[in-house]
């Protein structure tokens, strides 16, 4: 498989990374900015035993890929690029990563990560004023590309936490957790916002 990041050094493939101020570089594409921001908020390896501990659902997880949606995993071999590329596949490309504002991506591949590309789509679509069929199409697109990127980036966030504060009621040991994505994403996100601006500031604030 070839690298998702081109790399042509022979090194072993790393996760983007966010900068010390918990921006992506501004020199990544759209889709590595996003898996920097989601992978620094997944860790790594929760065993099985350290998931039942915890009350997991998903079982053994490895960079955020649990073993419940995701049986064919080996864990003993499986490796970053691989999750990269499954990252890619499975909730950037589902959600149409390409061809959204790259703030708007930006926000929505974290939530499909962590929810499901078909909730995500809902959640877009529910900000965006449009049929929440969880299928991101062409007329989707069309009245996305009428709508102010970052208005649509900050539905989306408010959309997640009412999402989380509902979820926390069933699961309220992860409440925590949830809530400091959720401020950390709004974080980064000014920051990519001040990334496509057209003047952007030195101290770019959350959106």
């Amino acid at each position: 498989m070839s690298s998702i990041l081109n790399d042509s050094d022979g090194k072993p493939y790393d996760f983007p990374k966010l900068d010390e101020t918990g921006a992506p570089p501004k020199h990544l594409t759209p889709f590595e900015k996003a898996l920097a921001f989601t992978m620094n908020e997944e860790g790594g390896h929760l065993t099985e035993a350290e998931a039942k501990r915890v009350g997991d659902r998903g079982g053994e997880t490895l960079w955020g890929f649990a073993k419940k949606y995701n049986p064919d995993i080996d864990y003993s071999t499986f490796t970053k690029e691989q999750a990269a590329h499954r990252a890619k596949t499975r909730y950037w490309d589902a959600i149409r990563g390409d061809e959204l504002p790259p703030l708007v991506g930006f926000v929505l591949f974290d939530y499909a990560f962590n929810s499901g590309a078909p909730w995500a789509a809902m959640e877009l679509q529910r900000a965006i004023g449009a049929k929440p069929d969880g299928r991101i199409g062409p007329s989707t697109l069309r009245k996305l590309r009428s709508k102010n990127p970052e208005e649509i980036a900050r539905k989306l966030l408010r959309l997640r936490g009412a999402y989380y504060s509902v979820k926390s009621v069933e699961q309220p040991q992860f409440a925590k957790g949830w809530n400091s994505r959720l401020r950390n994403q709004a974080w980064s996100a000014g920051k990519v916002a001040g990334q496509h601006s057209s003047a952007p500031s030195e101290d770019d604030r959350s959106i």
